[in-house]
């Protein structure tokens, strides 16, 4: 009995690492679609994007509800190359993707967003959000009514902006 149990977990682990083998570098870009399980719950996940010598990506998340083709991660976090992603709830779907609760994305910039929502773009690879957000460049604090940010070239576009800016 014991076999079984550890030869299905292996087999679904297994599964997992073939999932997340096929996504893109950035996190955000993960299409948990190539594999066609209806339902999955998964509790204490810890996945390594890696190559032959160093640690791209490291991925947690107390726990993976899939239910028809959306997915939902809690408490998930995201260790990247070159960004920190964190977020009390993850929601995939084929047509967006969502953060929700102490949302807080940090880079390599200094860029840090705090919000207790943001949608992300998988096509233009843009972060928004249409609720009040704290957006950081160094020390200086922005913010605001609605933000974009564009991931790839690092910009930043607020609506309703209120600025506490830092100078030497």
């Amino acid at each position: 009995m014991a076999i079984k149990i550890f030869a299905a977990l292996m087999g679904i682990f297994a599964l997992v690492l073939v999932f997340l083998s096929t996504q893109d570098f950035y996190f955000i870009d993960f299409k948990p679609y190539g594999i066609d399980f209806k339902n999955v719950e998964s509790k204490h996940i810890e996945v390594y994007e890696l190559n032959s010598s160093e640690v791209f990506t490291h991925f947690q998340a107390s726990s993976w509800s899939r239910y028809g083709e959306d997915d939902v991660f809690t408490e998930f976090r995201v260790f990247g190359y070159d960004y920190n992603l964190s977020a009390n709830t993850l929601s995939l779907s084929q047509k967006n993707t969502k953060l929700e609760g102490n949302v807080l994305y940090k880079d390599v910039n200094q860029t840090r967003i705090e919000a207790q929502s943001l949608l992300y773009d998988r096509a233009q690879k843009l972060l928004s959000t249409q609720t009040e957000f704290k957006a950081y460049r160094g020390v200086s604090m922005l913010t605001g009514q609605s933000l974009i940010y564009d991931v790839q070239n690092k910009e930043l576009n607020i609506k309703g902006v209120k600025a506490w800016l830092e100078s030497n």
